[in-house]
């Protein structure tokens, strides 16, 4: 199966789709490269935890100190705020743990069906938003190939290419 995602102001065109709007047509909205950083793969029912992975497509490297991330968009007081001194390389992934851990690189929520995992940079414009697909046990929805509109259910590749 694979999804089309809006993101960044892109129509997702799923009016069409009433029994599993997360499949569109992809002769309508033709899949595309993302310019910019992206939510890039995530897993929701993960037995180590729930995930989410960045893909920076650019050839610059990103700060992302003091970059939010949350499953809860219209209040964006509860966004999770990433640590000082973070980035990440051109071309580079990123992992945040999505489990209610404590300390470090892990989010004071999980992944949940349905949910809406946005990411904000650090003036708060909304970079690119996601919703939690359907996900069996230890399966990822992941952009193929990286970067790009299209999304499919695969085996994870944290930190690595889902091709």
């Amino acid at each position: 199966m694979i999804w089309l995602l809006a993101c960044n102001g892109v129509p997702d065109d799923t009016d069409s789709q009433e029994s599993d709007p997360q499949v569109v047509d992809s002769s309508v909205d033709p899949p595309f490269l993302a310019d910019h950083l992206v939510i890039n793969e995530l897993v929701s029912l993960g037995t180590g935890g729930d995930w989410v992975e960045l893909f920076n497509p650019t050839s610059e490297e990103i700060d992302l100190s003091t970059w939010e991330i949350t499953d809860d968009a219209e209040n964006d007081v509860l966004a999770w705020r990433l640590p000082e001194d973070i980035s990440i390389a051109a071309g580079g992934y990123f992992l945040i743990w999505c489990d209610n851990g404590a300390d470090g690189l892990h989010t004071d929520f999980q992944l949940s069906q349905g949910e809406h995992i946005t990411i904000y940079s650090e003036l708060g414009l909304r970079v690119d938003e996601v919703e939690v697909p359907s996900l069996i046990v230890d399966q990822a929805a992941a952009r193929i190939p990286d970067g790009w509109s299209t999304w499919e259910a695969q085996d994870p590749t944290p930190e690595a290419s889902n091709e």
